[in-house]
Parts: C-alpha cells; sequence; structure tokens
C-alpha cells in the first residue's frame, strides 16, 4: 500500500470517527438537558450544542469526501489489512456494548439505576485505550482517560442523589462533561485529517 493510498484510508477512517464522535455525544448532552428541565439556559445550551454538532458533523463529511477522491487501493495486502483492522475495531466495540449490558443489567437488579450512566462513560473511556494503540491515535488515551476521570470524580465527590434542575447530577455532569472533552477529541482529529489530505494532495500533484 502507497503512503497516498494509506492516507486515503486514514483519512475516511478518521473523519468517520470524528463524525460518529459528533453524533452520540449529542445525543447525550440533549437528553441531560432536558432531563435538567425546560428553562432560558437549557434552551440556551442546546441552541449552542446544536451549532456546535452540525459545524462539526458538516466539517467531518466534508473531509471524508475530499479522502474519497484519493487514490484507492484495491491490492489484497491492502484488502487485508483493512479486514484485520475492522475484525479488532468490531471485537472492542462489541465489549463496549457489552459492558453496557451489563451495567444496566447489574444496577437495574441491584435497583441503583444513578450508577449507569457515569458507569457507562467509564466504559467508554476504556474503550478508547485500545483504539488508540489499534489506529495509532494517541490523542484517543487523553480522552478516554479524562471521560473516565470525569465520571469518576463525579461519583467519588457528588452525592448520588443530588439533582441539577430535575436531573441527577450523575448523569448531567458526566453527560456534559464527557461531551466536551469528545468534542474537543473531535476538532484534534479534524485538523489531523486536513493536515493528511494537504499532505497527500500535495503528493499526488509532486
Amino acid at each position: 500500500m502507497s503512503e497516498l493510498q494509506s492516507s486515503r484510508a486514514r483519512s475516511i477512517g478518521l473523519g468517520g470517527a470524528a463524525l460518529w464522535f459528533t453524533i452520540a455525544p449529542t445525543f447525550f448532552i440533549t437528553w441531560a438537558l432536558i432531563a435538567i428541565g425546560i428553562q432560558d439556559m437549557t434552551i440556551a445550551v442546546l441552541v449552542v450544542a446544536g451549532i456546535i454538532a452540525l459545524a462539526l458533523g458538516a466539517a467531518s463529511i466534508s473531509l471524508i469526501h475530499a479522502a474519497m477522491r484519493l487514490p484507492h487501493d484495491n491490492s489484497a495486502q491492502a484488502i487485508a489489512t483493512q479486514k484485520v483492522l475492522m475484525r479488532r475495531f468490531g471485537m472492542i466495540v462489541a465489549s463496549e456494548i457489552v459492558g453496557f449490558i451489563l451495567t444496566s443489567i447489574v444496577c437495574g437488579l441491584l435497583n441503583r439505576y444513578e450508577y449507569i450512566p457515569p458507569l457507562d462513560v467509564i466504559i467508554f473511556g476504556v474503550h478508547l485505550i485500545p483504539l488508540a494503540a489499534l489506529f495509532d491515535m494517541r490523542i484517543y488515551y487523553a480522552t478516554g482517560v479524562l471521560a473516565s476521570v470525569v465520571a469518576i470524580i463525579t461519583m467519588l465527590v457528588v452525592p448520588s442523589n443530588a439533582m441539577i434542575g430535575q436531573a441527577l447530577s450523575w448523569l448531567v455532569i458526566p453527560s456534559i462533561g464527557t461531551t466536551i472533552v469528545v468534542w474537543l477529541t473531535t476538532i484534534v482529529i479534524l485538523i489531523t485529517v486536513r493536515n493528511m489530505l494537504q499532505a497527500g494532495s500535495s503528493r499526488a500533484d509532486a
């Protein structure tokens, strides 16, 4: 696989990650803000969050389209490498999903539903560690650690029955904190992809 063709696959993959990192947190922060209760402040934050999500999503899609215009590698080696990466990626994501399910079941059986949001955030953060190694994205290490730290500190410092508006603090703080961390990560990913595409375009013109 040539360096230029490798840039194409990596750019598309990272662009897809940026798009997912934009969409998923949008649901979490929206859920948290609605749970707090409809008031002027939450409406304003929802509007700002929506604008940020639209901007990041549009940038992600734009960069994915740009990456798809780079040369494609259909060699047996490239296909085999991609299959290995996708299989390992699938295993990591499947483990994350199983973690979410088991957390919900155990917390439900123990009638400790307030633990589900922060524990889910920790599971999300932990699953980024192997992804960082798999895709050679060091920023994922920081994202995984920071997201987990937000959830852990919330559970250690904030009482489980504390409320923010009409919502449990253990729902609001991890959701909003993780959204901020993930969106900052998305910005880093987008800058990385843009730089890769600029380098790839320069090599293609050479």
